[in-house]
């Protein structure tokens, strides 16, 4: 039993990222599971003040059971309230109320304007009845206007057609066409287009001081974005089919002169968000993605997954292969017959992330790795050392009930009668 409770604890542990808090690996900002929420730690605000002044935000980003919950509440609330109320009356008012869930009753049917009938017909002489109805039909009327606005605004969230944007799951740094770059690639799952999508890319990473030392805060910088679907001035793109966005790392970029395990040690980390209108509701959506220095791939592309179809002559995308990534095919130069040399090893900087320098990343990322994994088996060891003292103690804990059952037992044989 106990072994199987640590497995499901290992699995619901891993699916929760808490190996990665405990081997302090940092998380992304944006939360894959939850593009529109950020894995941000905010200590001591004043919530109850600020969102109660917020009311109508609150209850639409309330998760669905909460949510539901308070549907129900205020409506069934509303109802025993006012058969209170109504219970209170004078029993002349209405002839057939005897009981409170015929009071409660009433209350359903002046709410939902249902009718009356049969015995729980009111008196129209009690003017205090006649006031309790008319102030349950404004407020009932009130609560179902204010609930059917947060019902239509969670359900015409634009977050739904974020979700329809598809980012791939990791960055690609490779060196094609003469140009070091840093390549992802965006795609409209949905067929009806994006009007004036517009993409930016932001760079955070720990500030280092005069010293070369890391500080405690961050710096952000936005990172050019070019590609073949993307206009001059690099804000537009065109999301037709699916499309490859490239970031060159040149002089002016802030990744130049940086190796991954720079990145890696200094936190860096690439947003992406890809803002438009909807061609449909016309509604503004902002879908949003986290590419941490450890999910950098070097020396891959992606392949192509937009093809014409033989059969009736349409494009057609391939998403199963979306993620699907191949090395970078080695180009000869003009002035070589070395069919072997890689663009990448004309590079002469010393600090290129792309240089020979590739190999010590690759041995830090393993030993970081290894560091992680070591502290989770030392983790779990001592989770294990837990478990089978906490058996122990129950097996300890059976015996001693059992002996004092026993004892108990042969007190009351002894015991005359």
């Amino acid at each position: 039993m106990f072994g199987q409770a640590s497995r499901q604890w290992r699995e619901s542990e891993m699916e929760r990222g808490l190996i990665a808090r405990r081997g302090y690996l940092p998380l992304p900002l944006v939360d894959e599971h939850a593009p529109y929420r950020l894995n941000v730690i905010h200590r001591n605000p004043n919530k109850v003040t600020f969102y109660y002044r917020d009311l109508f935000h609150t209850v639409i980003n309330l998760s669905l059971k909460w949510f539901w919950l308070l549907f129900f509440t205020v409506f069934v609330t509303q109802y025993l309230v006012f058969g209170a109320i109504y219970y209170l009356n004078p029993r002349k008012c209405v002839p057939g109320m005897a009981k409170f869930r015929h009071a409660v009753w009433f209350s359903v049917q002046t709410s939902a304007t249902i009718g009356y009938g049969g015995a729980l017909t009111p008196d129209p002489d009690c003017d205090w009845l006649n006031c309790t109805v008319m102030i349950q039909a404004v407020l009932s009327a009130l609560i179902e206007f204010a609930l059917l606005g947060v019902v239509f605004a969670r359900f015409s969230s634009p977050l739904g057609r974020a979700r329809t944007l598809r980012f791939s799951k990791n960055v690609l740094l490779n060196h094609k066409e003469g140009k070091r770059r840093l390549s992802f690639r965006v795609a409209n799952i949905r067929s009806h287009q994006i009007l004036r999508p517009e993409v930016r890319a932001l760079l955070s990473m720990k500030r280092m001081d005069v010293d070369d030392n890391e500080e405690n805060t961050f710096q952000y910088e936005e990172l050019p974005i070019s590609g073949s679907q993307v206009s001059r001035d690099g804000s537009l793109v065109f999301l037709g089919l699916p499309c490859v966005l490239h970031h060159h790392i040149d002089k002016q970029s802030p990744l130049y002169r940086l190796t991954i395990s720079d990145l890696i040690q200094r936190e860096a980390e690439i947003i992406v968000l890809l803002s438009g209108v909807d061609g449909t509701t016309s509604s503004m959506f902002e879908a949003r993605q986290s590419y941490m220095a450890a999910e950098f791939v070097v020396g891959y592309e992606f392949v192509d997954i937009a093809l014409r179809s033989k059969v009736t002559g349409q494009w057609m995308v391939d998403f199963v292969n979306f993620d699907t990534i191949r090395p970078i095919r080695v180009e000869k130069g003009p002035c070589t017959n070395d069919p072997t040399k890689d663009l990448r090893s004309e590079s002469s900087n010393p600090r290129d992330p792309l240089d020979a320098k590739e190999k010590a990343d690759d041995l830090f990322l393993k030993r970081y790795i290894a560091n992680l994994e070591e502290k989770y088996a030392n983790l779990m060891q001592e989770y294990d050392k837990e478990v089978t003292r906490a058996d122990t103690l129950h097996h300890h804990l059976e015996s001693l009930l059992t002996f004092v059952e026993r004892k108990e037992k042969e007190e009351g044989h002894a015991t005359p009668s």
